[in-house]
């Protein structure tokens, strides 16, 4: 009876094992679910000033690879960013906050970035036709980031957007 129960259990482990993608352990850690929560509740772009979110984003500094800050707008503006990083397991949490500098010195929100990355490990089989075959052990898996705005009154909205940028809908976040 016991065998039994113990060849069922070891049977059920396997079937998930083989479903998962190979040998991915991410079902049993707990900072999966906990990175999947946050990519969905708290995950995106958080715009407080679009006018010079967008004048950020279009400027020649910010399209580099490796953004320097503090940057210099067309309108004399001088943007600054603050990075926050916290690593918890197998994710590390990313926040990043844009801000500038009123003409009376007050501090002033241009966006905040919050993502996350988890780190998988497993076992998987890859190849492709250079370089043969081999093993992996790990994989890094980020959240999809989402737009939210801040709207006439005072509260969130998620933008979306089709795959050609053309504005499509806007969702009240609360």
């Amino acid at each position: 009876m016991r065998i039994s129960a113990i060849l069922g259990i070891f049977g059920i482990l396997v079937a998930i094992f083989v479903f998962s993608g190979c040998v991915s352990l991410k079902y049993f850690d707990p900072q999966w679910y906990k990175f999947r929560k946050f990519c969905n509740k708290v995950d995106g772009k958080y715009i407080y000033n679009k006018k010079i979110n967008d004048e950020l984003e279009e400027s020649n500094e910010y399209k580099k690879i490796f953004v320097e800050y503090p940057i210099t707008l067309s309108s004399g503006i001088v943007v600054y960013s603050d990075t926050n990083t916290e690593k918890i397991g197998n994710m590390i949490k990313w926040e990043s906050i844009r801000y500038y500098y009123d003409k009376k010195g007050n501090k002033c929100l241009i966006a905040i970035i919050k993502t996350a990355r988890y780190t998988e490990y497993g076992l998987w089989l890859q190849g492709d036709e250079g370089r043969g075959i081999w093993l992996e052990t790990n994989k890094e898996i980020g959240c999809i980031g989402k737009n939210f705005h801040m709207d006439e009154n005072g509260k969130w909205a998620e933008k979306i957007t089709s795959p050609d940028n053309s504005y499509i809908a806007r969702i009240s976040i609360d």
